[in-house]
């Protein structure tokens, strides 16, 4: 039984955490855009495969892939989507993931906590949207990005000002495959159609897809890949494309400042000489394991109703700024998407109450 006393207490702490991250200071960091709706690259020749939602189980085989064509792409993470669990608990395989990512070059964006319509919510959740994402990377790594991706792409006026307020660059895209709603099939004919659209001489392009799903990772990335290269494109991550070093992707959780690129490999898991040819990096822990966070406070409040299963199926994103109810199944391996309202809003109380539990 949980005393008042120690129940103040925790709630305290849990109030602490969150003032901690709040209070972070956030000089801009670099030369990419604030407060601009970001969508495409500014180097010309560039191309950024953006993988939005995970990380899930696919996103080790996707990884295996991307090292293997010597890749690197951006990964939009949200901190607590479906059932995949928190992103900081070790026992879902998402940190080993994360930890990846890092080691093998890639950029981590934030796609908020919990998936949530920022323009649905108020003030108050959205920047809970943001800031326990903050909590759980810093956790994790002892910094957080600097790019976000709203889900489903709505930002209001509302939104644009908590994002600035926290110093993230918005980054949405100007190719969408739909691999979301449609087959593998119509989403290569997406991406090939929408390409030739551009040219390498004078544009870059940004992509978005879903590591959430069987078969973007199994067929559509290969072919997103030799196409984007047949074309001229140099596969870059979104902070490559938009000429900004990889020191500004991330910010210090106490400084505020840009974190070194030595840093940024030490934080991430040692890949072994197999790990591109292994079974996905989902299945595995890594050596470096990290105490749970924010995230766990979170779930343990859920666990009451609706227990958790390391990455079950998740519900896939509206990625194209609509909002309908679960989209016909036409080939995808996919769970009809919740519309942003089904989802809930994690409360200011119910988030303290979470992060009580944690803490104590």
């Amino acid at each position: 039984m949980i005393s008042l006393r120690g129940l103040s207490l925790a709630l305290a702490l849990a109030g602490a955490a969150i003032a901690d991250i709040s209070d972070v200071p956030r000089p801009r960091i670099g030369n990419a855009p604030y407060g601009v709706d970001i969508t495409a690259c500014s180097v010309p020749g560039t191309l950024a495969l953006t993988f939005d939602d995970g990380p899930a189980e696919y996103t080790g085989e996707l990884l295996n892939i991307l090292a293997e064509n010597d890749v690197a792409a951006t990964f939009f993470v949200t901190g607590l989507n479906g059932d995949a669990g928190p992103i900081d608990d070790p026992s879902t395989g998402r940190p080993a993931l994360l930890k990846r990512m890092l080691a093998e070059g890639h950029q981590i964006g934030s796609h908020s906590w919990s998936h949530q319509d920022a323009d649905l919510i108020g003030p108050e959740e959205k920047r809970q949207e943001v800031i326990l994402n903050e909590v759980a990377f810093t956790k994790l790594f002892g910094f957080f990005p600097t790019y976000y991706r709203p889900p489903y792409t709505h930002c209001n006026g509302e939104c644009f000002a908590v994002l600035e307020q926290f110093g993230y660059h918005i980054t949405n895209y100007n190719l969408d495959t739909k691999d979301w709603e449609v087959s593998v099939s119509q989403a290569k004919d997406n991406f090939a159609g929408l390409l030739g659209g551009f040219s390498p001489q004078s544009s870059g392009v940004i992509a978005l897809a879903h590591d959430i799903h069987a078969n973007t990772v199994r067929e559509l990335t290969q072919f997103m890949i030799d196409k984007a290269r047949a074309a001229g494109y140099n596969l870059v991550t979104v902070g490559e494309c938009l000429g900004d070093p990889e020191v500004n992707w991330y910010r210090d959780s106490k400084t505020g400042g840009p974190v070194d690129e030595s840093r940024l490999r030490n934080a991430g898991a040692k890949p072994t000489p197999s790990s591109s040819s292994s079974a996905p990096a989902s299945t595995t822990t890594s050596s470096a394991q990290a105490s749970s966070t924010s995230a766990e406070a979170t779930s343990s409040l859920e666990e009451s109703t609706a227990p958790t299963s390391s990455f079950a199926a998740l519900p896939t994103e509206t990625a194209d700024g609509e909002l309908p109810g679960p989209p016909e199944n036409k080939g995808v391996e996919t769970v009809g998407e919740q519309s942003a309202a089904a989802r809930g809003v994690y409360p200011s109380l119910a988030f303290l109450l979470g992060m009580a539990l944690w803490w104590m």
